[in-house]
């Protein structure tokens, strides 16, 4: 019964594909690093942040993401750290994969004296002076396809995005886009 199933497997892996399109993986981990900038409702308040993405999309349409940024803007000379939760769409067009990310939002923005001070405590965001902000981003994407190989394909992608904060402890809106080298890996 090993031998048949597995004969059936080889054909399913060998021939279908040359026959018909081949089906998208249940499940795949996707991510990617680059960096990015923008700038702030404040004016003259551009930043530049390093930037990681992870998710779980399922079924090759929704995600479950992540995405994490640090960078620096120069009114109060301030660090920011920016984490994000939420939900991505994703479509495919050839080699092409159009996306869109609605999350939730929470930002530490603090001076770079006070991470001077206790650069541990900014790290995990209990240091003084940080001022903690909750609030929501929206985002568009397109990653675009370098690289098959077995199981995951490499991906460089552009994404751009707002992040809006209720309060005024700092800028209302942050506005920016992202340059990322991206991959996904089915599983």
């Amino acid at each position: 019964m090993a031998f048949f199933s597995w004969t059936i497997g080889c054909w399913l892996a060998i021939g279908l594909p040359l026959t018909a399109q081949a089906e998208e993986p249940p499940a795949e981990i996707v991510g990617g690093v680059g960096f990015g900038g923008g700038s702030s409702s404040w004016a003259a308040d551009p930043n530049g942040f390093a930037a990681l993405r992870v998710g779980y999309r399922i079924e090759d349409f929704f995600s479950v993401t992540f995405a994490g940024r640090l960078g620096y803007a120069p009114i109060d000379e301030r660090l920011l750290t920016s984490l994000l939760l939420g939900v991505e769409l994703w479509g495919r067009w050839g080699a092409l994969r159009p996306h869109a990310l609605l999350a939730a939002a929470h930002n530490h923005e603090e001076p770079q004296q006070a991470f001077r001070a206790n650069p541990i405590g900014a790290a995990f965001g209990v240091g003084d002076g940080i001022r903690h902000r909750a609030g929501a981003h929206a985002g568009l994407g397109l990653d675009i396809a370098l690289q098959s190989h077995g199981d995951g394909q490499v991906y460089l992608s552009v994404e751009s995005g707002v992040t809006w904060f209720p309060d005024d402890r700092g800028p209302p809106l942050y506005v920016g886009g992202l340059l990322l080298i991206a991959f996904d890996y089915a599983i």
